[in-house]
């Protein structure tokens, strides 16, 4: 075998080239020829013409398999034959490679829908591929008819499955809607979707309230508090309000008023609130009372306090200034200052900012000075953010930088953040340092690397409503992500950790080695998440002792299931077998466990539960909930909430960590008309057409839920409506047969402020077309295909289009159409390659109260050989034997690869000559050379239609086209037909 591929693909052909040899001069003629399994095509054979005398025979052949050729090994035979001899063979294996192509087409899609239809619509999933493809489905926006969990779809083969979908209601008076699926393939992340967005129409008019409402909530809450043995309860009101004050939605307004302080602890909301929010044209701020002060990250990046701030926004600049005096830190009495910027693009700021603050701190109170500048810059690879702030306190300087910088750049991703603030800077931070990195590297879409690393050393000064100690950390990683599906992920890293509490007395300092893995399952009905760790770990809160064992083991398992659409039911368990928290430097075991539960029942009642015994020491370190109900309950305006639970407070005494609470609340909606739209408008219309002896009166007009019948004229009012896009529909029960309107229904009608809209509607009368499909047998042909395709006909003009499908008979219909002119198109869903429509569009004139009639026909298409004029080469035998047999066989896949491109450009098969009369003229004897005449034949594949009638004509015509001038073209030609 001189070139043999060991693969080849499904529908593309290839190139085998070998030789046969005998140990002596052939003295007769062999019959060499090659065996291919069943609907694989030989398209082409090139063998030596002159056999006598001759011990290496050359043979080439190119081979296609079919389109469906399944995945997999297939043999093909190589048999030579002396006239009376043994036939002998070789055998030859090629792999065909898995081709995977799934179409999914719907078959038929509404031009529009109605608000609280349910809808069914068709799809057809065609496997194009060459082996079977197990297809999950689930539904964009509902449910899919007898859904099973995978579907089994062979090659060539079509499935058809219904999407059913409720049309949800909506608070506009039209919309659209996406219609569609999804199809996941096994082993496959990508699903292939087929979305379709379709106009909705209300069947109610929903804006007709002729008041701009602001909406408020009003309630009062009652609260019960255990802490440590003293118990505390009290009441409290709270209203709230957020909405825009006039209909061009320029004035936003958001308030809270929230009290009296119960406790003073500030938990559950236990402490007033007073704010009122204020923006004009979402460029103009004004916050008065309490809020939370987010300057920047180094100043104040969060501090709850009462006093004022404005922000002014501009087109390229914008500036601030703000006063607050802080609640819940007592080392900072007040606060003032503001920052002035600069935008010059959308993806660039920077800005000058000043802040001072009024501090009590180390026995002392002071004035903190800070100014600053910090750059943003926002792009598609590139996101940058800086501060630089230098602060001065009592003449004494010192500065804090921050830095945070984030590429993303095709498979690789660097994320970057940096802190620094000295020891007497007094911003947000006082004398720490962070630095946190993390750069990773997609292999694959499913296989991700990458590196990290943590080191946390920061002093935040922190409000004591965050309940966090933000303890010390450092640490590094490396790690490899697997994405198994679209569900499911698995991470495997292997860590390098030093945690150490910031508090006084310190409940925990250790360092620990060890490896890592991760799993992660969010199902539709089932939710997992599993860690493991096993290393070493040392407590360096006691003497280090080389005795001491170091093993430390770590396992942790958290289970959902969705027992119902409505409940989930969950677990938690989880084991530590380490000495990193003992107090003896003994290895200790400690057990974790709880539950959950979760229910949504409709809008109206929903409820959350979860239960934990404990946590480990290191995680003790911010507010912890061991116990947690809350139940809520909706009833038109009115909400009742019961929450309860106790919580682990980490900054407190140990007397006071564990707390328990009950809460009560109702709440009453309240929607306060702040204005009156004056820009009401009008629909005036009248039903035309028909004679005039014909009477218009009581057609039904309907406009949402609104209806109204016509005048004896075919008059119709609907007065005072809200400016918006509305659907004017008429009740076809309420016209006579035969009848339809001039416009399509339903008739979209924009209203704009203060208008009156004239609508008129003609009634003309109608005809149709009824018609049937045909679809011719044929004998099986090579490319397989069997399965009947399916037909859409479609009616349409320059205005309109209507599709129908067909029935069992393959009978179709189009009731009820304006007359006129129309094109009327078969078009195939299915198996396109392998069918076709035979005069596929036509044109055909409707009438009034006439059908007419037509047909259209169906029939397989099967591939051919059409042969292309060829070249004659004049080769020098001894140079001929030196060519390279590789690129022989490359040269002529490159022919057979450029016919086949060709033949996609041509609609019908050409006449050709298989042989041109090209003169040969005469060689010069001075030199004695041998001349060996090659032919190289081109050709094409061609679709053609099956006609049993007809196909002996064609093949004779082919026959009668070959010229047998002499024995080398008879024998080609025998061997080609």
């Amino acid at each position: 075998m001189l070139n043999l591929p060991t693969t080849a693909s499904p529908g593309t052909h290839f190139t085998i080239v070998f030789e046969v040899k005998s140990s002596t001069k052939l003295q007769e003629p062999i019959i060499v020829s090659l065996g291919v399994p069943a609907y694989w095509q030989v398209l082409f054979k090139k063998e030596p013409q002159n056999q006598i005398n001759q011990e290496t025979l050359r043979y080439i052949y190119t081979v296609l398999p079919p389109k469906f050729a399944k995945a997999g090994s297939f043999t093909l035979y190589v048999y030579a034959k002396r006239k009376n001899g043994a036939i002998i063979s070789k055998k030859l294996l090629i792999d065909v490679l898995r081709a995977r192509r799934v179409e999914i087409n719907p078959v038929m899609i509404p031009e529009y829908v109605k608000e609280g239809d349910t809808l069914k619509v068709e799809y057809l999933i065609h496997n194009q591929g060459n082996s079977q493809e197990a297809i999950k489905i689930e539904s964009i926006d509902g449910r899919i008819e007898f859904n099973l969990d995978t579907l089994k779809v062979n090659p060539n083969e079509s499935v058809r499955i219904k999407n059913i979908q409720l049309i949800k209601e909506s608070d506009s008076n039209s919309w659209e809607t996406p219609l569609g699926i999804k199809a996941y393939l096994k082993d496959s992340l990508v699903p292939i979707q087929v979305i379709n967005l379709v106009p909705v129409y209300s069947t109610k008019i929903k804006k007709k309230d002729p008041y701009l409402r602001f909406p408020i909530e009003a309630g009062v809450w009652y609260t019960n508090y255990m802490i440590g043995k003293q118990n505390i309860a009290g009441i409290q009101f709270d209203i709230k309000g957020k909405g825009f004050l006039d209909t061009k939605s320029k004035h936003f307004l958001d308030f809270t008023a929230h009290g009296p302080t119960n406790i003073e602890i500030p938990i559950l909301g236990s402490y007033d609130v007073y704010s009122l929010n204020y923006s004009f044209k979402n460029q103009n701020f004004i916050k008065l009372g309490d809020y939370t002060l987010q300057f920047n990250n180094l100043m104040e990046f969060g501090r709850f306090g009462r006093g004022v701030r404005i922000d002014n926004e501009f087109k390229k600049i914008g500036f601030s200034g703000f006063f607050i005096q802080p609640r819940f830190f007592n080392e900072q009495k007040e606060t003032f200052g503001g920052s002035f910027f600069l935008k010059p693009s959308s993806k660039f700021r920077v800005s000058i900012d000043y802040m001072s603050k009024y501090m009590a701190s180390r026995n002392s109170v002071f004035w903190s000075d800070l100014l600053g500048v910090s750059t943003k810059f926002k792009g598609k690879v590139l996101n940058w953010e800086t501060e630089i702030v230098g602060n001065r306190v009592e003449q004494k300087y010192d500065y804090g930088l921050f830095n945070r910088v984030s590429i993303q750049l095709k498979r690789f991703q660097l994320h970057s953040d940096y802190i620094y603030a000295g020891k007497d800077f007094y911003g947000y931070y006082n004398n720490s340092y962070l630095l946190v990195n993390n750069l990773s590297f997609a292999i694959s879409k499913h296989i991700s690397i990458g590196v990290g690393n943590n080191i946390t050393r920061i002093n935040p000064s922190l409000d004591a409503i965050n309940f966090n100690t933000s303890p010390y950390n450092s640490s590094i990683q490396a790690f490899t992500s697997f994405q198994l599906n679209k569900f499911s992920n698995l991470m495997l890293s292997y860590n390098k950790q030093e945690r150490e509490d910031r508090l006084e007395p310190k409940t925990f300092h250790f360092k620990q080695d060890f490896a890592r893995i991760a799993y992660n399952l969010n199902a539709p009905k089932l939710i997992i998440w599993y860690e493991g760790r096993y290393g070493t770990a040392q407590n360096l809160l006691l003497a280090n002792d080389a005795n001491v064992p170091r093993e430390s083991i770590a396992n942790s398992l958290q289970p959902q299931v969705r027992v119902f659409t409505w409940m989930w039911l969950g677990g938690i368990a989880e084991h530590q077998r380490t000495s990193k928290f003992s107090t003896e430097n003994t290895l200790t075991d400690l057990f974790f466990y709880g539950g959950s539960l979760r229910m949504f029942v409709g809008e109206k009642l929903s409820a959350n539960f979860s239960y934990r015994n404990n946590y480990a020491p290191d995680e003790l370190i911010e507010n912890r909930s061991l116990l947690d109900l809350s139940v809520g309950l909706r009833l038109k305006n009115h909400t009742f909430n019961l929450t309860a639970g106790q919580t682990f407070i980490p900054n407190l005494s140990a007397d006071f960590q564990k707390n328990t609470y009950l809460s009560l609340k109702y709440t009453l909606r309240i929607n306060a008309p702040v204005a009156k739209n004056r820009s009401l408008s009008n629909i005036r219309g009248q039903i035309l057409g028909l004679s005039t002896n014909a009477s218009k009166k009581g057609i039904v007009v309907q406009l949402g839920e609104k209806r109204i019948l016509t005048d004896e004229n075919g008059n119709f009012y609907f007065n005072k409506l809200i400016p918006d896009k509305y659907y004017l529909e008429i009740d076809k029960s309420t016209t006579p047969f035969g009848v339809i309107t001039n416009v399509k229904l339903p008739l979209e009608v924009n209203l704009k402020a203060d208008s009156t809209s004239n609508i008129q509607i003609q009634l003309i009368k109608t005809g149709g077309i009824e018609g049937k499909v045909l679809f011719e047998d044929s004998e099986k042909i090579a490319t397989n295909y069997t399965e009947k395709p399916v037909v859409l006909v479609k009616l349409f003009n320059e205005n309109e289009s209507f599709t129908t499908q067909l029935n069992e008979n393959n009978e179709f219909s189009f009731k009820e159409m304006k007359p006129g002119t129309w094109q009327i198109l078969a078009t195939l869903a299915g198996n396109q390659e392998g069918f076709t429509v035979i005069n596929a569009q036509q044109t055909i004139e409707i009438t009034v109260d006439k059908f007419k009639k037509t047909e259209f026909a169906v029939r397989p298409v099967e591939r051919q050989i059409e042969f292309m004029p060829r070249t004659f080469k004049l080769v020098d035998n001894q140079q001929g034997k030196k060519q390279n047999l590789t690129q022989a066989a490359t040269d002529n896949k490159k022919k057979v690869l450029e016919s086949v491109s060709k033949n996609t450009k041509t609609n019908q098969p050409q006449k050709t000559k298989l042989f041109d009369a090209i003169p040969i003229g005469f060689i010069p004897k001075p030199e004695t050379r041998f001349i060996k005449l090659e032919v190289e034949f081109r050709f094409q594949l061609k679709n053609r239609i099956v006609q049993r009638n007809k196909t002996k004509n064609i093949e004779s015509k082919r026959v009668s086209s070959i010229s047998p001038s002499d024995n080398l073209t008879k024998s080609v030609a025998s061997n080609l037909e």
